[in-house]
């Protein structure tokens, strides 16, 4: 149930009984939530801040969210082809993120939140404005200046925690600060974007909850982005897991593959290398599988701690119950 060799754990769900009990950790803080405002780039950004109702100087962790347009609470309902590989959870509904949140504040952490731009204003839409990398995948950069001015906040203990995508982009903002003390993944993996979209659609067919017997869609994904690694303007981004992405310049899309390739690299960084780094994988993660977080446990060097959460989904909660799982909170506490 629960092992440790060196700085790698796996965290079974008896965990409460072994590592941490009830004279450990206690959950006992009352928890407030403010909403709030923030620029970012050409765009204002709504946010939302848990935190204790009392006291100054805490830790604040801004949460960078995953892939697509997600709200600020990272909702989240399983329907069509996911739905149907999750036949107990079908037509219900989490938001992780919030729960997440909510879990760290109730432990004296501030904890923030945001809505992506990509959901305030559609990306293809004429007023969304600029589409460079930055102002689509970047806000956590100006997530943390705003939060440094809370007079709650000790500006000089900022943690950025990722999610899914957000995992493979925290080492990228962190390379350019030098305010972060510690990056927090969970979902986290070692495989380029189009492998892990590839493996998902192929997984859905595999399960008779995508109808695509040749794979078209997935192999239409290889094949787009090796044409931007190669230099290629000519490709097209098919199906409903890139929205909008055929508006956006090459440059950018160069800029995302290249993040998603350097994951590695930029977790080895000379500025994140002895970085206190976090990572926390789950054994039922169908998005980013097991398989994706163990090469990462063995690419990533310096100071970091990798856990693994038995029976979680990606999204935080059994493939039973929708209810969101403390695991994730509790282990991220202990860490």
């Amino acid at each position: 149930i629960y092992m440790v060799t060196g700085k790698d754990v796996y965290y079974g769900m008896q965990k409460r009984l072994l590592a941490i009990d009830s004279t450990t950790l206690k959950s006992t803080v009352p928890v407030d939530s403010e909403m709030v405002t923030f620029i970012h780039d050409d765009m204002l950004i709504p946010g939302k801040i848990y935190r204790p109702n009392s006291g100054i100087n805490r830790t604040a962790i801004v949460m960078n969210p995953g892939s697509g347009a997600e709200d600020m609470d990272g909702t989240f309902t399983f329907i069509g082809p996911v739905g149907c590989l999750f036949p107990y959870l079908n037509n219900k509904t989490v938001r992780n993120f919030g729960d997440l949140g909510k879990g760290l504040a109730s432990y004296g952490y501030v904890a923030m939140v945001y809505d992506k731009p990509e959901w305030i204003k559609a990306i293809c839409s004429n007023d969304f404005g600029i589409k460079t990398f930055h102002k689509l995948w970047m806000t956590s950069d100006d997530a943390i200046n705003y939060l440094k001015t809370k007079s709650y906040v000790n500006p000089d203990k900022i943690i950025l925690l990722g999610k899914s995508e957000g995992t493979f982009l925290i080492p990228k903002i962190s390379n350019g600060r030098n305010d972060i003390k510690a990056l927090i993944s969970i979902g986290c993996g070692k495989a380029p974007i189009d492998t892990v979209v590839f493996d998902q659609l192929t997984s859905l067919v595999a399960h008779n909850c995508l109808n695509d017997p040749l794979n078209s869609e997935a192999r239409g994904v290889l094949a787009a982005f090796n044409a931007i690694r190669s230099g290629s303007h000519n490709y097209v981004l098919t199906g409903d897991l890139f929205p909008g992405y055929n508006c956006l310049p090459f440059e950018t899309m160069k800029e995302y593959v290249d993040f998603y390739d350097n994951v590695v690299s930029n977790y080895n960084s000379t500025t994140n290398l002895n970085l206190p780094k976090l990572f926390v994988g789950m054994s039922q993660d169908w998005n980013i599988p097991p398989l994706q977080f163990e090469r990462l446990k063995r690419s990533v060097l310096g100071n970091r701690t990798f856990i693994s959460l038995d029976d979680l989904t990606h999204f935080l909660c059994t493939e039973y119950s929708a209810k969101y799982c403390p695991e994730a909170t509790e282990v991220i506490v202990y860490w």
